[in-house]
This record gives structure tokens, C-alpha cells and sequence, in this order.
């Protein structure tokens, strides 16, 4: 009975150390609805349906162009309107790795009142299986030239909602079934070697006068202080890697996530005298990193 309680232990522990190696990997950021399904031996998948989530895995851009004398004349005739386009770019920060599918809805808005209806439709992108996708949208007035309420020009895109799959390979770039994602935690001891934190004091200063200083003689400096936080990963990391939930606190409360790319910026509140800086007092998170591709080439003789 003795010997069986002890064999059930070690069994135990053997199955709590393999659960403890392979959590970072596939934190599940329970707090912003981030789901996680294990799909074989060689993937998982991971379902994005929050705008914080859709931030960590994707960037947003958008260019637009405006023709008030666009010519829509065919076959040698001219016929003269207003050509609007918006194009949006949306931009995975992992690849290599993982493949996509499904959407994010953009909703337009503008502090315009003349905007017409039709640039201020919602825009549901469907995301590309590598990830970057490429949105055109045109507006035109075909009788019409200088028609500006179809300009895009002051409109702007927000967040409305996503549904979108992410699905890891293990072998990342490698081809290699055998090969697996390895996991590193980062801790106080060594996130430096993986991970640069700049932390600077800056100010500036706003002039005032008094009330009856009609001359403008008695300037009166008064000066704003604030501290900027940027986090970026070393520069010696290379390959297929994703900074997984990884969080920092410092001794004066902040607290930072960084993105999917081991980034982050913060600004401070603006304080009335200079501050010291802070010092880490604790990180949190890891690094998988997926075997990158290897190639062998045959010579001929």
C-alpha cells in the first residue's frame, strides 16, 4: 500500500512539472475571453473576440485618396466626377508560425456633419490566411466633381468587433513534425537578455503672465514632469518567436503589458517635481520560441 501511495506521487509531480512547462505557452489570458484549443500533437489554436486581443496579435493602418476630377469616360469619351478611396491594412505581429482566419469590423465615424452615408459604412475585413490583408473601398459620384461628402479624409476607423482564429504550428518554419516550440519564463534574473527597459525623466514648461502684466515684462515658467516607458525585445533575438503575455511592475505601481512582439510604450501623468526613477519589482510571462527553417542543398558534380 506504502509502495503504491509513493508511485501515485511521483506520478503526480511528474504530471504537475509537464503542466507548469507547457501553461506559458498556451496562457489562455482568461480576462479578455481568449480561448485556446488544443487541436493535435502538432497545433493549437487560439480564438481572438476582444479588442485588447485584437491589439496584442494585429496593427491597423489607413491611407485614402481623393480625385475631384476623376475622369470615368470610356473608350476615348470624358465623363467627369469625384473618386473616393479608403484602403485599410491590417497587419499580423506573428507569422512564420501560424496561419488566420476569420474577421474584424471596423466602425467609421467623423465629426462631420455632410459625410455621406456611404463612407460611413461599417468595414468587415476577412483576414487572410497569412495574416495581412489589404481592404480597398471606393465611393463615386460619377456626375458630380468636388463632391468633398465623399471624402474619407476626415473619417476615422475604430474597433467594432473580431472573430478570428489563430492556429500555431509547433514546427514553426522547420517542416519538421519532430521539432516542437521551446518556452522560456522571464524572470527579474534574466530579462535583460531578452528584453530592453528605458525608463527617462522629461519635462517642459508653459508661460504665463500676470493679470495686469500688459507688457508682457514678468514671464512666469511653470514646469511639468513626466516619465516615458519603452520596452523593446534585444536585438540579438532572431527566428520565430512570440512574447507570451509577458507583464512588468515596478515599484511606483505601474504595471505594463507588452504585445505579441515583446513592444510597449507608456506615458506617465505629468507630476508638479521630477520623480526617480522606477526600478522593476517583478515580470511576468515567457518567450516560445518555434524552430526556424533549415535548408539543405545538394551539390553537383
Amino acid at each position: 500500500m506504502k509502495k503504491n501511495f509513493c508511485t501515485f506521487i511521483v506520478v503526480f509531480v511528474v504530471c504537475l512539472l509537464t503542466v507548469s512547462i507547457t501553461a506559458c505557452a498556451k496562457n489562455s489570458k482568461t480576462d479578455d475571453s481568449e480561448t485556446i484549443v488544443e487541436s493535435n500533437n502538432y497545433s493549437h489554436t487560439i480564438n481572438i473576440s476582444s479588442e485588447k486581443l485584437f491589439n496584442y496579435y494585429f496593427t491597423v493602418s489607413e491611407t485614402n485618396s481623393f480625385s475631384s476630377n476623376y475622369n470615368f469616360g470610356t473608350g476615348g469619351s470624358s465623363k467627369y466626377g469625384t473618386k473616393s478611396t479608403s484602403t485599410i491594412t491590417v497587419t499580423p505581429k506573428l507569422t512564420g508560425f501560424v496561419d488566420y482566419s476569420g474577421y474584424v469590423e471596423l466602425k467609421a465615424e467623423t465629426e462631420k456633419e455632410n459625410k455621406s452615408e456611404k463612407v460611413l459604412k461599417n468595414r468587415k475585413i476577412n483576414i487572410e490566411y497569412w495574416g495581412t490583408t489589404i481592404d480597398s473601398y471606393d465611393v463615386n459620384n460619377e456626375t458630380n466633381q468636388n463632391d468633398y461628402t465623399i471624402s474619407f479624409s476626415d473619417v476615422n476607423y475604430k474597433f467594432n468587433s473580431v472573430n478570428i482564429v489563430i492556429t500555431y504550428h509547433h514546427e514553426g518554419l522547420s517542416g519538421n513534425n519532430n521539432l516542437s516550440f521551446e518556452t522560456i519564463s522571464i524572470t527579474k534574473y534574466n530579462y535583460k537578455s531578452y528584453l530592453s527597459v528605458k525608463i527617462e525623466n522629461r519635462s517642459y514648461s508653459k508661460t504665463t503672465y500676470k493679470e495686469n502684466d500688459t507688457y508682457h515684462r514678468y514671464p512666469i515658467y511653470t514646469y511639468y514632469y513626466y516619465q516615458t516607458y519603452t520596452i523593446l525585445p534585444v536585438a540579438v533575438i532572431e527566428g520565430c518567436k512570440e512574447f507570451n503575455n509577458i507583464v512588468l511592475k515596478f515599484d511606483n505601481g505601474v504595471t505594463i503589458e507588452l504585445d505579441a512582439l515583446g513592444m510597449a510604450t507608456y506615458k506617465s501623468p505629468e507630476y508638479s517635481e521630477e520623480k526617480p526613477i522606477p526600478k522593476l519589482s517583478n515580470i511576468e510571462g515567457c518567450i516560445d520560441f518555434y524552430p526556424i527553417a533549415t535548408y539543405n542543398y545538394e551539390t553537383e558534380i
